[in-house]
């Protein structure tokens, strides 16, 4: 089998069976460790992690079913004018959509559109958040309700990956990562093509990420071993999430798959936006997932990444605050991924393409729209 490290310029030191069965044993005893000392210091962590999230806020759900039950009663409730765009043929699996509309918002003026669900699983955080929002809209007795701002438009499309968040899977019906799925129809063909580092060095890792076969106890125990080794060859550990986060789109069977053509559920959100919200000038689009920047903390990720981000940044401190201003109220719970000081969740995303913040925005919206990564602890 020819090398896929072969001719990249990657140092490369002589690694024996020797130092092979180090690793093995010292990643062993640091996994060990880390998984009891992560439960002494912290004994109700298990507790937390095992608790549903309905149980945590009303707001929050522990299924599908009941998730998008308490969105279009809470969207009801506020005044919002819902609509409801099923995916199957069945007429099982939904995205639904609330539309309100602050005083004197006009169909050209401001709009704020609001994604959960895209990575199926994770979208029970963004469903909880958009929930939060609308029962903040809704009329209560002697208590204090929230307006939408004036001229300004609001959308919330909640469950964009409706059969994956049933499932609690990240991807959709055909395994496709709809958060790679956001392209020309011409970009496919040439991403199935595609070859390149990143390319090289998730095929290096098949075998890891795609074993072709129900794992067993030897397996458990030698996943860690191999994700060290798979580092070291890889050229350190933003060269592994690289090749892993930058998907694949030539097997359709195998993980982060980004789809040979645009996805049902993007089809039909694409045409819901052309028809009902399609001449918004100004459009901030907020995607809402879990999983990166520290733990219990809200991480905006920017649509522009690296060091070309300065614009949108300042757009972005202007709509959310600046997290390091003294007084802002936000505490150390909001950063801005990239910025200085702060861990760089956007790290590895460089060869990434088809995200659906800004991809799915409504015809001829400016603003560079930010995506947000929503960290909820426990």
């Amino acid at each position: 089998m020819m090398d896929p490290w072969a001719g990249r310029n990657v140092p490369m030191d002589p690694f024996t069976a020797r130092d092979g069965l180090k690793v093995c044993v010292v990643s062993l005893i640091v996994a060990t460790l880390s998984y009891d000392l992560r439960y002494y210091y912290e004994p109700d962590l298990k507790v937390k992690l095992m608790q549903p999230l309905a149980d945590i806020n009303p707001n929050f759900s522990n299924t599908y079913d009941e998730a998008r039950a308490k969105f279009q009663t809470r969207a009801q409730a506020a005044g919002a004018e819902l609509f409801t765009e099923f995916v199957d043929d069945d007429k099982m699996y939904s995205i639904d959509v609330a539309v309100l509309k602050g005083a004197d918002a006009t169909d050209d003026g401001p709009l704020l559109l609001h994604f959960s669900g895209t990575h199926g699983g994770s979208g029970y955080s963004g469903s909880g958040i958009q929930c939060a929002f609308l029962e903040g809209l809704m009329p209560a007795e002697g208590g204090p309700t929230t307006d939408v701002p004036a001229g300004v438009t609001v959308a919330l499309v909640h469950m964009v990956n409706p059969v994956g968040a049933a499932g609690h899977r990240r991807f959709n019906e055909h395994n496709v990562d709809l958060n790679r799925n956001v392209l020309p129809a011409e970009k496919f063909a040439e991403l199935k093509d595609r070859a390149g580092d990143a390319h090289d060095a998730y095929m290096a890792i098949d075998d890891l990420l795609n074993p072709g076969k129900a794992w067993d106890y030897l397996d458990e125990l030698l996943f860690w071993p191999r994700v060290v080794l798979a580092v070291f060859r890889a050229g350190g550990v933003t060269a592994l999430k690289r090749a892993i986060v930058s998907a694949q789109y030539h097997s359709p069977d195998k993980m982060y798959y980004g789809g040979q053509g645009l996805e049902p559920s993007h089809a039909v959100l694409t045409d819901f936006l052309r028809k009902r919200l399609p001449n918004h000038k100004e459009v901030v689009h907020i995607d809402v997932h879990t999983g990166l920047g520290p733990h219990g903390v809200d991480t905006l990720m920017l649509k522009t990444m690296g060091g070309e981000q300065g614009a949108e940044r300042a757009k972005a401190i202007e709509i959310f605050g600046d997290p390091k201003k003294a007084g802002s109220g936000r505490g150390e719970k909001f950063i801005i991924s990239g910025e200085e000081g702060v861990s760089d969740a956007s790290t590895g995303y460089e060869e990434t393409v088809g995200f659906t913040a800004g991809g799915l925005g409504p015809l001829g919206g400016e603003g560079g729209p930010p995506h947000t990564q929503e960290i909820w602890k426990g």
